[in-house]
């Protein structure tokens, strides 16, 4: 299994900072598939915390780093 890396070209993803990305994730697809849900503004007080803590939060540019790794090791 390959080591996730931070986007910054850092080193590998620590579990810690995996489970704050895939908590904001989740919160994300839930609020998309239940928009009138009375959770909204979940992944808003998640990342709240999570920045907090000095988890990272910006799931969009770890996928758009994870990505371009892809495209290079193709």
């Amino acid at each position: 299994m390959r080591n996730f890396r931070v986007p910054s070209g850092g080193g590998p993803l620590r579990h810690g900072e995996a489970v704050s990305l895939g908590l904001i994730a989740a919160a994300r697809v839930g609020a998309r598939l239940y928009p009138n849900d009375s959770e909204a503004g979940l992944a808003s007080r998640i990342e709240s915390l999570l920045l907090k803590l000095g988890l990272p939060v910006d799931v969009d540019l770890w996928l758009a780093s994870f990505r371009a790794a892809r495209v290079d090791d193709d």
